[in-house]
């Protein structure tokens, strides 16, 4: 009689959990990643970071892919990159650049070596023109400033109701920024770039006011410079203004600054 009473509740249990087995969702990994520019598919992959109520611990996904070896495409400035997920829309997604080594680690180590990206989603698919990363501008050594020399990639981090995943991918192409549409007359602004030290003396919204190390007094634009590595640029502080061109003495009309950092 305890015999059956046992392989009753056994059966009764087995029952219970094939039932919420048969329950869960069958496909339980992040939707297919597709990434493409100019006609060319991007080297990709995903990582998780808490899936099915567990959190994951595993390595870098920049890294990892590096480690997969193979070529990287060359995508010049300025491209527009698509990406989608084979149908699926997440519920919120996140974008962020990085400049790279060739091993995938970052190759500046700031305070946030992260550029932020904000791709437009629409009907199932992700957009966003390819500008450069101003970080790219940092490198002392010319040789980073050749042709498909600058290796760069990014990290799409995905929420999909509880569970969210990170995709990554990488790319080849130039230092340097895109400033504008290439239809509408855009340039990059290439060649290695300058770096002066300096105490501010004042700054406005497009104008920038500095003693430099050597004593000169020099006044920038800064309309088209990314301050985005900056700490309120108030007076007394010091800066870093990284520029193509040339100064003539404290003439700076033929300077271009393409960074602020501080």
């Amino acid at each position: 009689m305890k015999k059956a009473m046992v392989l009753g509740l056994v059966l009764a249990l087995t029952g219970a959990i094939s039932g919420m087995a048969m329950a869960m969702p069958m496909d339980t990994q992040p939707p297919v990643f597709t990434v493409m520019a100019g006609g060319e598919a991007l080297p990709s992959t995903v990582g998780l970071n808490r899936w099915n109520g567990a959190m994951v611990k595993r390595a870098d996904t920049l890294e990892a892919l590096a480690a997969e070896g193979g070529a990287l495409p060359y995508v010049a400035l300025g491209t527009e990159i698509t990406f989608d997920f084979g149908g699926a829309t997440p519920d919120s997604m996140e974008m962020t650049g990085y400049v790279l080594n060739r091993d995938g680690t970052q190759k500046y180590w700031l305070d946030d070596p992260r550029s932020e990206v904000t791709p437009v989603f629409e009907n199932g698919a992700g957009t966003f023109q390819f500008t450069g990363n101003f970080l790219t501008l940092l490198s002392s050594d010319s040789a980073d400033y050749g042709q498909g020399q600058s290796m760069q990639g990014f990290k799409l981090t995905c929420n999909w109701g509880e569970n969210q995943c990170e995709y990554a991918f990488m790319l080849r192409t130039d230092a340097g920024v895109w400033s504008g549409d290439s239809e509408a007359g855009g340039k990059v602004s290439p060649g290695t770039p300058v770096r002066v030290t300096g105490t501010i003396l004042d700054a406005s919204m497009n104008t920038i006011q500095i003693r430099a190390e050597d004593g000169r007094v020099l006044t920038f634009s800064t309309a088209e410079a990314d301050t985005s590595k900056c700490d309120g640029l108030t007076v007394g502080s010091g800066v870093d203004v990284f520029y193509t061109g040339e100064i003539v003495g404290e003439n700076t009309s033929s300077a271009t600054v393409t960074a602020l950092i501080q």
